[in-house]
C-alpha cells in the first residue's frame, strides 16, 4: 500500500532532502506544495487525501499552518500531522498538541530520524525529536499539574488498568483481572500512553505512574504500590 504525503514547504533544499529519504525507504506517494494559500491547500488536502502532511514552520505563514491543522482535525480524521522547524517551544507543542498535533521534527533531523518520525505516524504514534525534547525546560512532564490534568482525561477502565500497573501487575495479568485479551490491555496501554504525552518520551508507563502514584491515589482512591 502507498503511503501519501503532502509536504508544505517553500525551501528546495528540504522539499528534495525529504522526498529522497522517505522515497527511497518505503512506497510513498509524495506531493510537495509551496507557496499556496488556505484555498489551494484545502482543496489538496480533499483531492489527494493524504495519510501525512509535513508543514516546514520555519518558512510556511503560521497563521496558515493554524488554519490547515484545524482545518485537517475537522475534516480529515486519518491524516497525521507532522510539523517541522529548527526549533520548539514548549509552550507551541503544548498548544499544537492540545490541536491534535502528533508529529514534531527537528529541521536538520538525520536520516534515521526522519524516518523513525515516518513509521511512528504510520502507526498513528506520536513523534517528537530529541531536539525539542532537550529544549523545554525544566522537563515539565512530571509537573503536577499536568500531571493531574492528564490523569483526569483516563476513563474508568484506563484509570484501573493504571491502578494494576501501579500494583506492578503484568499485561497478562491485567488481562486476567479485567476478564480482557492481552490485546485489548495493550491498546489500552497505548491510549493511556497517548493521553499521558509519553509516546516519544523515554519515560515509560509504568515509571510515570509509579512517580506520580501519590497524585493517583489522592485523585482516585485507589492503592498504592508497596
Amino acid at each position: 500500500m502507498t503511503y501519501k504525503i503532502l509536504h508544505l514547504d517553500n525551501c528546495e533544499m528540504t522539499q528534495v532532502g525529504f522526498e529522497q529519504i522517505a522515497t527511497n525507504y518505503c512506497c510513498v506517494d509524495f506531493i510537495i506544495a509551496g507557496d499556496k494559500d488556505f484555498k489551494e491547500c484545502s482543496q489538496l488536502l480533499k483531492s489527494y487525501k493524504p495519510d501525512l502532511t509535513v508543514i516546514n514552520l520555519d518558512n510556511i505563514d503560521h497563521l496558515l499552518a493554524s488554519q490547515l491543522i484545524e482545518h485537517v482535525g475537522e475534516n480529515y480524521e486519518k491524516t497525521n500531522i507532522v510539523l517541522v522547524a529548527n526549533s520548539m517551544s514548549e509552550k507551541n507543542y503544548e498548544a499544537y498538541y492540545e490541536k491534535g498535533v502528533r508529529g514534531f521534527l527537528y529541521l536538520n533531523s538525520d536520516q534515521q530520524s526522519i524516518i523513525d518520525c515516518i513509521l511512528s505516524m504510520y502507526k498513528h504514534d506520536a513523534y517528537v525529536s530529541e531536539e525539542f525534547k532537550q529544549s523545554f525546560q525544566n522537563n515539565s512532564l512530571f509537573d503536577r499539574d499536568r500531571v493531574i490534568k492528564s490523569l483526569k482525561s483516563l476513563t474508568f477502565k484506563e484509570l484501573k488498568v493504571s491502578e494494576l500497573i501501579i500494583l506492578g501487575k503484568t499485561t497478562s495479568e491485567i488481562a486476567d483481572i479485567l476478564c480482557n485479551s492481552k490485546r485489548t490491555i495493550d491498546a489500552h496501554r497505548r491510549n493511556i500512553s497517548e493521553k499521558l504525552r509519553l509516546i516519544g518520551n523515554k519515560s515509560s508507563l509504568a515509571t510515570f505512574l509509579i512517580e506520580n502514584q501519590n497524585i493517583f491515589h489522592e485523585l482516585f482512591n485507589f492503592k498504592k504500590a508497596i
